[in-house]
């Protein structure tokens, strides 16, 4: 850094940094003196650029033995009597106490330009030992034991922090997204990785949403003050120029007109700054608007899986680490191990000023939310949950055979090389800092790359060289599918959300209006058989809620319906039985006119003792609705039936009350849709025996279920010609020859869907059948093709494994054989290449000394063995 370089630094609130287009790390530093403070008293920063050498100290140890109140501005001396005091005061308070032992911090930077930083003083904790540890690890720096209240990742995991937690080398390593410069920590080079290329089955989503808006008003806001202000000064040096030109009005004096001049440059300037000011407010009003896009990175940890969660980056410096989210916080398996990464822009939020969490806490919150919907998405298109037991053995083939989650995986080579090779061993050339993907390699498994390696021992041709562009390492893209929920799960939630409004709706219920209404009913039971017609009046138990008018069916559903019949009160109930009790016929005919049901003496409706959706609550009362046919077309000799025979059809009432429950849908659109073709049918005024009524209503209704597609209208006037010919007792045979016919089409209709169904399913189960065993065809031919050497199984036996042997092929046995023979041959063709190689080496020489024997003046060449056959070659040639 320059002079000017390090006097920024230590100025609070400095930052060349902040501006939208800027590419550069962070937005206020990477905090040397909140960091530095933080950890010891006293700072001294030696850095050098162009030749000029630059020492900042910053000291408490100084201001406490000083007793100074104040802190001195920091600044370049100038004179040479400052310079001295300055070098007498860094000696006094630094560890070194020589001008040799100073300038020798400088030799330490070998390159033309970089940076020192040493704190010393360091602070202690409460047991007297230091707060971080250089000594365990000579070449990192810890934290001491009871530095922090230690966390764990898990709540009841015994390993504690993650590395990136304790270690500084492994905190530095991923402390920029895409690192471009080299870090020595104790001496030492810090390997930087990226973390992207360190995850396995990689993949990016792209969201985009317009809720990031604080940071955008709050920079259109300074925006606009900026205008004001710089309008203020504007309007001061316009006002000034036009006053200088009044004074001087008609003056030839030229430092008069070089003032003039001036005052309107100066102006015009401040003016021209105003219109740039107005035209960033006007891209910022613009632009707050817009969506801010992000890009989410997810893999899978598979070198270790118990460090999962979102790294949130800011400028492309580490903010926020290993925090969980959506099924993460759970103790369940579902997204563990699965690691995600998002770079925040500071337009979208703003870190805290020591870079270790967000100001906007709300919009950081909107931010884990989005990411833990992507998390779900990629953790679907990764798909390694699809069988109950396919994410245990997923994990096994890594090498994690405890079923403890925090347990380390196992280092036998096989498992140690299956996670090496499915990750990129992504490195960054110390000449050039370029990255370049290495090819896998068995050497590099369990090994770290040497500090110094460049592209020139890539084994990579491609990328040879550091002139070499990089290798496009972006995953593939994923897309966040919005999951549309199937006709089940909404019926699901449907009745979920029905038994939650039937619980809430019992629990408001009076006890003790429901026993009186009971009691009442049973008292009115022992009177209906002397009662002749009036008794069809009067229920015996609690009168069901009445259908809605039957004018209004055709246009109301049946949701509706339900809901006028709720809001009959219990004195309307008894005001309409008390009207149809004296009134006798009279009351029917008054009831089919203003669609009021009839009541039966056969009508019971037992309560529910279970949660019962409303469909079966509506359909339920559709029994009641046949017996009003039943009661209008019944003779006066069934008035005088006894008590016996009213207690027998209670209870056949009864039992066609609990089976009609299980035909919901048919029952539901028997009351509100009647068969057209009864309209048109001529009504058979025969007599028609009293036992045959009942099943003639059943059918009828039976049959309306089936016409679902009439207009309103013709229903209506369909409804209307039923109500006027329903009255006398001789309509059943019509109704009953009708429901022959249309039953007849029902049943071929049915007995055609069914076979059609088992036709489909036979036929799909054959196609998959079919393809299942060509893929068992081409596997085994696979086996055969790669077996290898000394394979317990013969090449003949492959052909004959069933499918259960197939699914527990031995895979891995056979992969680490098939490389073991492939080792051996390619062992077996260099040591032959060997040999023949020294044979002719030995060739040549006899050769050559045939030719000395022969040509005492034949010189021998010194090259290689190329130019031997080309001197022999040109030798025959000669003769």
């Amino acid at each position: 850094m320059t002079p000017d370089d390090v006097k920024n630094v230590i100025i609070f609130g400095k930052s060349l940094k902040k501006c939208e287009d800027t590419a550069a790390i962070g937005m206020y530093g990477n905090g040397l003196k909140s960091g530095s403070m933080r950890i010891g008293n006293d700072l001294v920063l030696f850095t050098k650029k162009d030749g000029i050498y630059t020492c900042l100290f910053l000291s408490r140890t100084f201001h406490e033995e000083e007793k100074l109140d104040e802190t001195p501005i920091a600044e370049t001396p100038e004179d040479k009597k400052k310079h001295d005091l300055e070098m007498h005061l860094i000696l006094k308070y630094s560890p070194f106490r020589c001008l040799k032992d100073f300038y020798a911090q400088f030799d330490k930077l070998k390159e033309n330009s970089g940076t020192v930083v040493i704190i010393y003083n360091m602070k202690l904790l409460d047991h007297g030992g230091p707060e971080l540890d250089v000594t365990t690890n000579p070449r990192d720096i810890l934290l001491s034991p009871g530095s922090e209240q230690e966390e764990t990742v898990e709540p009841d995991a015994e390993v504690m922090l993650p590395p990136e937690r304790r270690s500084l080398r492994a905190y530095v390593s991923i402390l920029y997204s895409d690192p471009r410069m080299k870090v020595y920590l104790q001496g030492r080079k810090v390997q930087t990785k990226r973390l992207l290329a360190t995850l396995h089955s990689t993949r990016k989503y792209n969201f985009a949403s317009k809720t990031f808006r604080t940071r955008a008003e709050a920079d259109l806001a300074k925006a606009k003050n900026d205008v004001r202000i710089a309008e203020l000064r504007a309007q001061e040096a316009e006002s000034k120029a036009r006053d200088c030109e009044l004074r001087y009005q008609g003056s030839e004096d030229p430092e008069h007109l070089r003032q003039i001049r001036r005052l309107r440059n100066t102006a015009a300037d401040l003016r021209g700054a105003v219109a740039m000011r107005q035209n960033v407010v006007t891209r910022k009003l613009k632009s707050i608007k817009d969506p801010k896009t992000l890009t989410f990175y997810f893999g899978v940890n598979v070198m270790n899986r118990a460090c999962d969660g979102m790294f949130v980056y800011n400028c492309s410096r580490l903010i926020k680490m290993y925090q969980r989210i959506g099924p993460q916080q759970d103790s369940s398996m579902m997204c563990r191990g699965v690691v995600g990464i998002v770079d925040v822009p500071y337009m979208v939020l703003e870190p805290t000023h020591n870079k270790q969490d967000f100001a906007d806490a709300k919009e950081y919150r909107q931010l884990m939310r989005a990411m833990a919907d992507h998390l779900m998405q990629y953790w679907d298109d990764l798909g390694i949950d699809k069988e109950p037991d396919s994410l245990i053995r997923f994990w096994k083939s890594f090498g994690y055979l405890s079923a403890r989650w925090r347990d380390p995986p196992s280092i036998e080579e096989k498992y140690a090389r299956r996670r090496c090779c499915s990750v990129s061993i992504c490195v960054q050339c110390d000449k050039c800092l370029k990255w370049r993907i290495l090819p896998f390699s068995q050497s590099l498994v369990g090994r770290d790359v040497p500090d110094n390696w460049q592209c020139r021992d890539n084994p990579d041709h491609k990328h040879k060289r550091c002139e070499d562009p990089e290798e496009d390492m972006s995953p593939p893209m994923g897309v966040l599918k919005r999951k549309i929920k199937t006709k089940e799960q909404r019926q699901a939630e449907l009745e979920k959300q029905i038994r939650k409004k039937q619980e809430e709706l019992e629990l408001i219920q009076d006890p003790d209006d429901e026993k009186a209404d009971d009691s009442s009913a049973t008292t009115r039971s022992g009177r209906l058989s002397g009662h002749g017609s009036s008794a069809l009046s009067k229920s015996p138990r609690k009168r069901p809620h009445p259908p809605p008018a039957i004018s209004d069916l055709p246009n109301k559903r049946s949701a509706q319906s339900s809901s006028t019949s709720r809001a009959m009160t219990v004195a309307d109930k008894k005001r309409q039985a008390g009207l149809s009790s004296s009134n006798g016929p009279v009351s029917l005919s008054s009831q089919k006119r203003t669609g009021l049901p009839l009541p039966t003496s056969n009508q019971r409706q037992p309560r529910p003792s279970g949660l019962v959706p409303k469909a079966q609550q509506r359909n339920s009362t559709t029994p009641k609705g046949r017996k009003v046919i039943t009661a209008e077309s019944e003779s006066s000799e069934e008035e005088e039936t006894s008590d016996d025979d009213e207690e027998e059809e209670e209870e056949e009432e009864e039992n066609e009350t609990s089976k009609s429950t299980s035909r919901n849908k048919q029952i539901t659109s028997s009351l509100p849709k009647v068969n057209n073709s009864i309209s048109v049918t001529k009504i058979n005024t025969s007599q028609t025996p009293e036992k045959n009524l009942p099943k003639t209503t059943d059918e009828l209704n039976g049959k309306r279920t089936t016409n679902k597609d009439k207009s309103p209208a013709h229903d209506s006037v369909t409804m209307h010609h039923r109500n006027r010919t329903s009255i006398g007792p001789d309509n059943g045979d019509a109704t009953s020859i009708i429901n022959k016919d249309q039953n007849k089409s029902n049943d071929s209709i049915g007995n055609k869907s069914k076979e059609l169904n088992s036709t489909v399913n036979s036929l799909s189960s054959e196609a998959n059948t079919a393809i299942n065993k060509k893929i068992q065809e081409k596997f085994k031919v696979c086996l055969r093709y790669f077996l290898p050497p000394e394979w317990p199984m013969e090449k003949d036996q492959i052909h004959t494994l069933t499918d259960s042997d197939l699914a527990s092929f031995p895979l891995e046995d056979f992969f680490d054989r098939y490389e073991q023979g492939l080792r051996s041959l390619l062992a077996t063709f260099q040591q032959e290449t060997k040999i023949c190689s020294d044979r002719l080496t030995e060739l040549r020489f006899n050769v050559c000394e045939l030719l000395k024997k022969y040509d005492p003046s034949f010189t021998e060449p010194l090259s290689d063995g190329e130019e031997v056959d080309n001197y022999i070659r040109n030798f025959l040639n000669k003769d």
